[in-house]
């Protein structure tokens, strides 16, 4: 992940996520997707970490399945997308604590493509990024994040997942 408003570029801050979701169908092809997920995001320069933070999250997706038929097998492409409300867990920099001057939500898009490997087993591909700022605007943290066109600082993340589906 990376932070938009501070002066580092790049996705140098890797994390881990982990979580679970159910699938209710609306039509034939088409699921409404919610999930639970533990998310680390943040940003680093090339020697420091600049923040991390850490999350709840409950994504509210929508999923839609496109066919693809390998000889006999079908499997699934998917397109994936919807609102993400973050619950702060945790923030820090290199001082420290810094959760007392981080927004309590954090409010992101996410968009995604997913492929169907076998019967249990999927892969999905993800870019997220904030509504609003995560900085509180009076905390000390404000100034250090003043890049950019919007002010303030958002995340901007890739996710790479692998799922497991547990049953049918």
């Amino acid at each position: 992940s990376q932070v938009d408003g501070d002066a580092n570029v790049g996705f140098r801050k890797p994390g881990l996520t982990v979580g679970g979701y159910v699938r209710y169908p609306l039509k034939e092809r088409l699921m409404l997707r919610p999930e639970i997920r533990l998310e680390q995001l943040g940003s680093r320069s090339k020697t420091d970490l600049i923040v991390g933070v850490g999350y709840a999250s409950i994504p509210l997706l929508l999923e839609y399945q496109f066919p693809l038929f390998f000889g006999e097998t079908e499997r699934n492409i998917t397109l994936l997308g919807g609102p993400v409300i973050g619950i702060l867990a945790y923030g820090r920099d290199i001082t420290g604590d810094r959760s007392a001057d981080l927004s309590r939500f954090d409010s992101r898009i996410t968009l995604g493509m997913g492929l169907q490997i076998s019967d249990r087993w999927a892969t999905n591909f993800r870019l997220g990024y904030s509504v609003f700022s995560f900085i509180g605007a009076n905390s000390a943290l404000a100034q250090s994040f003043t890049q950019g066109v919007r002010g303030g600082a958002f995340h901007r993340y890739l996710s790479l997942e692998l799922h497991y589906q547990l049953s049918d």
